[in-house]
């Protein structure tokens, strides 16, 4: 009886599968294509994070503007409430808020010191907080003097 020949190669009994020489490994290529994944995520996180971090100044910026805006306004209302009645000694302003996106309402706080004599001019402080809520709160706060015009009453 002949002896059986045996296959020698690859795909013989008892021997385990391999890859002919030439070919890439996809595992080396899987690797990369992680890597390369991996890396890409890693920055776009950071420029999350970077607008985020933007995002965050401009809302300090816009409620900063809107606090100095309310304080120049209540300097306005005092100059003209001293107009009318030099007596006038202040007053606070609770402003509601007319939506959550539009405007958070304030506090605002005009103080006016009397007279010292007979001086014609009075110290006015006032006050503004925008939003009212003490984490996000901003204060602005203003002082200045204004002269009051001595007037009698039938010069009004």
């Amino acid at each position: 009886m002949k002896p059986m020949r045996t296959q020698a190669g690859p795909r013989a009994a008892g021997q385990a599968h391999s890859r002919p020489p030439k070919c890439p490994r996809t595992g080396a290529v899987m690797l990369a294509v992680l890597v390369c994944v991996g890396l890409a995520g890693i920055m776009m996180l950071s420029i999350l994070r970077q607008a985020a971090i933007r995002r965050a100044e401009v809302d300090l910026a816009g409620r900063a503007l809107q606090a100095r805006w309310l304080a120049e306004a209540a300097l306005e209302r005092a100059a003209a409430r001293l107009g009318e009645d030099p007596g006038y000694g202040g007053e606070t302003w609770h402003l509601a808020a007319d939506s959550p996106a539009a405007f958070e309402g304030a506090i605002v706080e005009i103080r006016v010191q009397p007279p010292s004599g007979n001086d014609a001019s009075r110290q006015v402080q006032v006050q503004a907080d925008y939003p009212p809520d003490p984490v996000h709160r901003v204060r602005f706060t203003k002082e200045t003097r204004l002269e009051i015009p001595l007037t009698t009453p039938s010069q009004r």
